[in-house]
């Protein structure tokens, strides 16, 4: 098969600095400050964040660049938790434990609203009733529910990571503390932004977040089975993959 080329609009193209490796992470960045734009989140804010993949990082990073006071981040991988504290990308980490999630629907709301607790109380948020914003960034139910319970009275669920299509969720918890739940689903004329945000260098550590790069694209097929994984064969921590091309690929 012979190599062919593609022509955009120039609307839909975009000038980055030469060689720059972070540039492979500005479709999450986008979605990230996304759904910033959308929380309309307020100032010296409690966030929450469920999920230290690439984007619950990004979502992280982009809320203390924002102005939040405080950002929690929680996921089930330890060593998740510990990149995103030592990265800088959050103030505090909280490891959830696997039993934490039961098996019934009514046992797994008690199960959350019972973590919401846990989160808020190391938080530190117990007296305004929860977190300002919660973002969450996992697609599991359980984290779902989890947010809805761990917002304050007026406060903001944006659930962004996409999950089973059908979830039980405690929705009068919601609706009657007037909770906003906003939807977020990819971005929107974001990429101007996040290319900015990119090289200000006001993200720390954003090129960590690459954690196994793969040359060629005929080595494709291992890098998407690599990104399948949680750790690499000797044990390293998984989070975004990038494969590198140069012309020869092409052409």
């Amino acid at each position: 098969m012979m190599p062919g080329l593609i022509n955009h609009p120039a609307k839909w193209c975009h000038k980055i600095a030469n060689d720059n490796i972070e540039a492979a992470l500005l479709e999450p960045l986008s979605v990230a400050i996304h759904a910033l734009e959308r929380s309309r989140m307020p100032t010296d804010a409690s966030c929450l964040i469920f999920g230290a993949g690439a984007i619950g990082l990004l979502v992280s990073a982009v809320c203390l660049d924002y102005g939040a006071n405080s950002v929690l981040i929680a996921d089930v991988d330890a060593g998740r938790v510990s990149f995103a504290l030592e990265g800088k990308f959050a103030t505090q980490g909280y490891v959830v434990p696997r039993n934490a999630i039961s098996t019934g629907p009514v046992e797994r709301l008690h199960a959350s609203e019972s973590l919401s607790t846990m989160l808020k109380e190391q938080a530190g948020v117990t007296v305004q009733g929860g977190f300002d914003t919660v973002f969450e960034a996992s697609g599991t139910e359980s984290c779902v529910q989890t947010s809805i319970y761990a917002a304050k009275p007026g406060g903001t669920i944006l659930p962004i990571g996409m999950g089973t299509p059908h979830m039980f969720l405690p929705f009068s918890v919601a609706a009657f503390a007037e909770k906003d739940i906003i939807g977020v689903f990819r971005y929107a004329h974001d990429y101007p932004k996040a290319i900015s945000l990119m090289e200000s260098g006001r993200v720390p550590n954003l090129k960590k977040i690459i954690t196994h790069k793969f040359s060629g694209l005929s080595k494709v097929v291992d890098a998407l089975e690599m990104a399948a994984k949680t750790r690499d064969q000797d044990g390293k921590l998984v989070v975004k993959v990038v494969v590198e091309t140069s012309s020869e690929d092409f052409f």
